[in-house]
């Protein structure tokens, strides 16, 4: 009689304790590489609306360039980036140029990321721009104007770009009239476009040495 009675209340303890809810909660998994890199800036880049630039650090950037899958630099290499001296500075006035020495993006890659080298004066109201179709045409503004830079060397993320290029990729970028941007001068490379004022065609081409430090980051997978 005692086992049965045993039996019994080990079975209600059982039923009891299956009938249970689940007290134990499941964090969901962060998709936002971006946000996963950032650091000192990372609430700002919470903050910010989708299509937003905001202004990041030198580690940020490079922690973007080699933390995220299938990353391409476009606009300059890393290595014409860093490797060369400065040479001198852009004439002022507004301008939009595209650097045309190779550094393309992928089909279907989305730009994330941007830096440039300011020599003098402020930068504001500049805008990164890119195109489907060639280096001279077919650009079009890519997210919000890029915050007020001046003197030095910024680094800029775009928050939620879901624009993708269709065929390779150019990259363009307007800068203010009150501005100058450095340049080094590369024997054998220093191809680029440009046009007066903020456009989106670039009428007019020359090769002279001249690489202008302006450089976009790209991936082929979106990673946020």
């Amino acid at each position: 009689m005692k086992k049965v009675v045993f039996s019994s209340l080990l079975l209600c303890i059982l039923i009891a304790t299956s009938c249970k809810k689940s007290t134990t909660t499941t964090t969901p998994v962060e998709t936002d590489k971006i946000k996963l890199k950032l650091s000192t800036s990372q609430a700002a880049y919470i903050a910010v609306g989708t299509g937003n630039w905001i202004e990041i650090t030198a580690a940020e950037y490079n922690a973007l360039a080699t933390g995220l899958n299938n990353v391409t630099r476009a606009g300059v290499t890393e290595a014409d980036y860093t490797n060369v001296a400065v040479s001198s500075t852009s004439s002022s006035g507004l301008y939009t140029i595209a650097q045309d020495d190779g550094a393309t993006m992928p089909t279907g890659s989305y730009l994330f990321a941007f830096k440039i080298s300011i020599n003098s004066g402020t930068n504001s109201g500049a805008k990164v721009k890119v195109s489907s179709t060639s280096v001279t045409t077919g650009y079009s503004d890519l997210g919000s104007v890029l915050p007020t830079h001046s003197t030095g060397d910024h680094y800029f993320v775009l928050k939620g770009n879901t624009i993708a290029t269709t065929a390779t990729g150019y990259l363009a970028y307007t800068y203010a009239a009150a501005a100058t941007i450095n340049f080094k001068t590369i024997p054998g490379k220093g191809n680029y476009s440009y046009g007066t004022g903020d456009v989106n065609v670039l009428p007019s081409s020359t090769t002279n040495d001249v690489v202008f430090l302006a450089q976009g980051l790209s991936t082929t997978v979106k990673q946020w």
